[in-house]
């Protein structure tokens, strides 16, 4: 249980620095972020509005990555995530994450006694964040690909954009 315990005050931590930031300056490193990563502000809209609607699933899925989780909280901080709902499925992502974890430690040191359990446990991560990194670098081909191929001039894209961009102003105004 302590590893639950110190992992999840590490969360709260991280929440609270970016709650502690204001709506304000929240918004602006929200799109500095989005700006770096090359998203654009219409996609940041939407992504704000989707994690609105979706933030205890995303809370609870973003423990089980083992990069996502260490920045997940700040975001959700960032985002003003309901404490409650990132609270609950904060405690849930997180047991579930350091159970999975030291269950597979453990049933490493029981086929090779000559085995370490938390050398197991960081051979498993890595082999999961070079996992995520193959898997983003795919995301981001393809990604770079479809704007390319796109030529984003459709009438329908533009209008789309438009109301994103109107979604993330009201955000800044009032939800952030």
């Amino acid at each position: 249980w302590s590893s639950t315990a110190g992992s999840l005050l590490g969360c709260l931590s991280f929440y609270g620095l970016g709650l502690a930031l204001g709506e304000v300056r929240s918004l602006a490193v929200l799109k500095r972020t989005a700006r770096f990563l090359g998203v654009s502000q219409a996609q940041l809209g939407r992504l704000i509005v989707s994690f609105r609607r979706h933030e205890k699933a995303l809370a609870f899925a973003s423990q089980l990555i083992p990069s996502v989780r260490l920045i997940a909280p700040a975001i959700a901080g960032l985002l003003r995530a309901q404490p409650r709902n990132f609270l609950v499925a904060t405690i849930f992502g997180v047991a579930l994450w350091n159970s999975l974890l030291i269950g597979v430690g453990y049933a490493g040191a029981l086929i090779d006694d000559s085995t370490n359990a938390s050398a197991v446990a960081v051979k498993v991560v890595f082999i999961l964040l070079v996992g995520e990194g193959v898997a983003a670098a795919a995301w981001r081909g393809i990604v770079i690909r479809r704007r390319s191929h796109d030529g984003r001039s459709s009438k329908r894209k533009t209008e789309v954009q438009a109301k994103a961009v109107r979604i993330t102003e009201r955000c800044s105004s009032h939800v952030l």
